[in-house]
């Protein structure tokens, strides 16, 4: 989902439903999307959440997780310094 900050800049933020109890590894899974989307997609901003929430219909709840934001429990990947190569 996309974000925006004070400035106007676009990131995306990926939220993953998880097992309480599994670790997700952030890496792989930005090499995995670095290989498989385009460069301006790949999430700058990964949080891990035990439930999603739906409305009736059981859509996603979207407008909720653009809210929350960049929290103390959001990852960055500028926080390990992971750049994204260019494909030519």
């Amino acid at each position: 989902m996309g974000l925006r900050n004070r400035c106007g800049e676009h990131n995306d933020k990926a939220c993953l439903v998880t097992e309480s109890d599994k670790e997700i590894d952030k890496i792989s899974l930005l090499n995995y999307c670095a290989e498989y989307m385009p460069r301006f997609a790949v999430p700058r901003f990964i949080v891990a959440l035990n439930t999603l929430q739906k409305y009736t219909t059981r859509k996603i709840q979207k407008e909720l997780l653009r809210q929350d934001g960049v929290t103390t429990t959001t990852w960055d990947r500028k926080s390990v310094n992971y750049k994204i190569a260019r494909r030519i």
